[in-house]
């Protein structure tokens, strides 16, 4: 659609097993607001209210089909993975996003420099709506979120799932 775009993006550093998202997992209230709504308050909320949570950004206002959004986040010995996510508009509940990206090479004990990945588009599972631009039909329980099926519209036939975007990772300073 000619209104398409990317909500603003959120992000946190975390703990291993901590990612505030997941494949398979339930989304919360405020995952739920920033996928139906793009919503930044109660998921950043949430973030912030949970010591787990080292630090929290948000990159301000979503982007047209095409650009950058960037975040700084603070990193430590013990919260060293960082989780992204933006709203799909105009969409039932979908979203792109990275559950966890581990910025310390475990093996060497020395921080990644650069990291780049591709982003998905998910279904959060809290509206039953099946196509981009279905009407608004609530789940009154929230389903597990999952990656969006191919023949829905992010796959090729031959390449399966294409990627909405790329997370870009850089290490900034020691």
């Amino acid at each position: 659609p000619s209104n398409a775009h990317f909500s603003a993006l959120i992000g946190a550093s975390f703990g291993y097993g901590d990612a505030f998202w997941r494949k398979k997992g339930i989304s919360t209230e405020g995952m739920k607001d920033m996928a139906e709504f793009g919503g930044t308050f109660t998921l950043t909320s949430e973030l912030e209210d949970n010591e787990a949570y080292l630090d929290v950004a948000t990159s301000g206002s979503g982007t047209s089909n095409t650009g950058d959004m960037a975040l700084t986040l603070e990193v430590d010995a013990t919260r060293d993975q960082v989780g992204f996510v933006s709203m799909i508009a105009p969409s039932p509940d979908w979203f792109i996003g990275v559950s966890a990206v581990e910025l310390c090479d475990y093996e060497t004990g020395q921080w990644k420099s650069n990291i780049t990945l591709p982003m998905f588009a998910y279904d959060a599972g809290t509206d039953k709506g099946k196509l981009f631009d279905s009407d608004d039909k609530p789940n009154k329980n929230h389903k597990k979120i999952k990656k969006i099926k191919c023949g829905k519209v992010f796959c090729k036939k031959k390449k399966g799932f294409v990627p909405l975007g790329y997370t870009e990772v850089v290490r900034l300073s020691e």
